[in-house]
C-alpha cells in the first residue's frame, strides 16, 4: 500500500494563508509531519488559487522538496499547472 500525503492543500484555511504569505517554515512544519507519519508521496494542491496557482504551485514543490526527499503527489484540475 502507496500513502499520500494530502495535508498541502490550499483548500485547507491555514495552509491557504501559508501560502499566501509564503511561510515556509509552517509549510515545512506539515511535511515533516506527514513524512514522520509514513507518507510514500507528498501531495501538493494550490488549486484555490485559480490565478495564481502555477506561480503557487512551483512555491510549493521547492519548498517542500527542501525538507523531503518523498516524491511529489502534483495536484491539480490545470493541465498548465502540473
Amino acid at each position: 500500500m502507496e500513502i499520500i500525503g494530502e495535508r498541502i492543500n490550499t483548500s485547507r484555511k491555514y495552509i491557504n494563508r501559508a501560502v499566501s504569505e509564503k511561510d515556509k517554515e509552517y509549510i515545512q512544519e506539515q511535511v515533516r509531519m506527514q513524512d514522520k507519519a509514513g507518507a510514500d508521496y507528498i501531495d501538493v494542491n494550490a488549486g484555490t488559487s485559480v490565478s495564481g496557482e502555477i506561480g503557487d504551485l512551483e512555491w510549493l514543490m521547492d519548498t517542500v522538496q527542501e525538507v523531503t526527499d518523498k516524491s511529489l503527489c502534483i495536484d491539480s484540475a490545470n493541465p498548465k499547472a502540473i
